[in-house]
């Protein structure tokens, strides 16, 4: 009942007691005129109920910090009478949207959308309340429409035109700016991306398409990609950390697009993202589920990023202990690569010691006031931002 349904029943209960004690006609009258309004009410509610059920999508399905998402309410009546007009309210972190929701007939359906934008990074509830309605005097409250929680996970903002580095001498992988010549097999044809070199444009088959085509190139034992996010504070502060996890991310994706094995590690914690080798275009799911939910560790917990180094690739048998699927995908070498902030000098020791036992390493440091810090056979790179991390690596990539 509304509040205006319980103030009816209250006065028809208190004027019935005041009627009886007093023998007035006229309050019990009163109170019989209540109790029957209200009952007539109820009883309306009852024969007006209608079977409304509605579902939620969400395009895309698993979008990005900032991403533009398209919600889209299905609501269909199943029921054998036609349901009042109402607005059902759907609450997305502390927005709220409304959808109104017209009359709708037996069987009928309707579709209500709006968007909104993704927030940071990790689960998101899309809770929908649920919608009601009134008989036509206001005092029964009738639920048309149940409510509902929607989870979604939002994934970290990832940056394109980034090419992994697949080894000392040749840095870069398939089909991307720097590729040198006459180091790299033809594989075969993929869409351009922005950022493509033109040499690299197959002009006979983009002329029969009508799209650019590009030259996927390949390099024979292609290098596992050893990617390390420090999710330590000591090195980074809470802003320059969502920074550093979109260029984890970016990184992650890139080497799953050129189809190399994966292996993704936090400082803190034991979240560890392996991914096989598919010698094509795959998904970085698995790296992406695990940066969504990443956070940030406290000082003085957990180990820091020297200690983590110090551990890594000691020999084949630190590769045996990933297990023997995944050393059977891939037997080449393997490069490291560091995303972090502050490089103490602790830990650049740490990491040049770690640099013998790779292929490969370089390190990218995240923040505005983050010196940059140099290391023997490292390539180093220093961004103030997540958006400086293309721009950069293509220099780096080109040497």
């Amino acid at each position: 009942m509304t509040r205006s349904g319980v103030a009816v029943a209250f006065a028809a209960a208190l004027l019935g007691v005041l009627g009886a004690v007093s023998r007035y006609r006229e309050l019990l009258l009163l109170a019989i005129g209540c109790a029957t309004t209200l009952a007539i009410a109820i009883a309306w509610a009852a024969s007006k109920r209608t079977n409304l059920v509605a579902t939620s999508e969400y395009a895309p399905a698993r979008p990005e910090d900032g991403q533009l998402v398209e919600a889209t309410v299905h609501v269909r009546n199943h029921g054998r009478r036609t349901s009042r007009p109402m607005v059902a309210v759907e609450q997305v972190g502390a927005d709220a949207y409304g959808l109104e929701i017209p009359e709708l007939a037996a069987a009928q359906k309707h579709d209500g959308t709006y968007t909104f934008v993704a927030p940071r990074r990790g689960q998101l509830t899309v809770s929908r309340a649920p919608a009601a309605n009134t008989d036509p005097i206001g005092l029964v409250r009738r639920t048309e429409l149940d409510g509902q929680d929607t989870q979604i996970r939002v994934y970290p903002r990832w940056h394109s035109g980034i090419a992994p580095i697949l080894g000392p001498d040749a840095r870069v992988g398939r089909g991307t700016v720097g590729v040198p010549r006459g180091e790299y097999d033809f594989h075969s044809l993929r869409d351009y991306e922005p950022g493509d070199p033109l040499r690299l444009i197959h002009w006979r088959a983009t002329a029969k398409r009508g799209e650019p085509l590009v030259r996927r190139l390949e390099v024979p034992d292609e290098a596992e990609q050893l990617i390390v996010l420090d999710n330590s504070a000591l090195s980074l502060n809470a802003e320059d950390f969502e920074h550093a996890v979109r260029v984890a991310a970016s990184l992650a994706v890139a080497a799953r697009r050129a189809g190399l094995a994966l292996e993704l590690r936090t400082v803190c914690g034991p979240a560890v993202a392996r991914l096989r080798r598919t010698g094509r275009s795959a998904s970085a799911t698995a790296a992406m589920e695990l940066l969504c939910d990443v956070e940030q560790m406290p000082l003085k917990q957990g180990p820091d990023l020297a200690a983590v180094l110090a551990g890594l690739g000691r020999g084949r048998a630190d590769v045996a202990r990933r297990g023997a699927a995944f050393r059977s995908e891939n037997a080449g070498p393997v490069v490291l690569g560091v995303v972090t902030g502050f490089l103490s000098t602790r830990t650049a020791t740490a990491l040049s010691r770690a640099r013998q036992r790779f292929e490969a390493a370089y390190v990218v440091q995240v923040g505005e006031k983050v010196p940059v810090t140099r290391v023997k056979d490292v390539e180093c790179v220093r961004i103030k931002t997540s958006e400086d991390l293309v721009g950069q690596w293509k220099r780096l990539v080109r040497g």
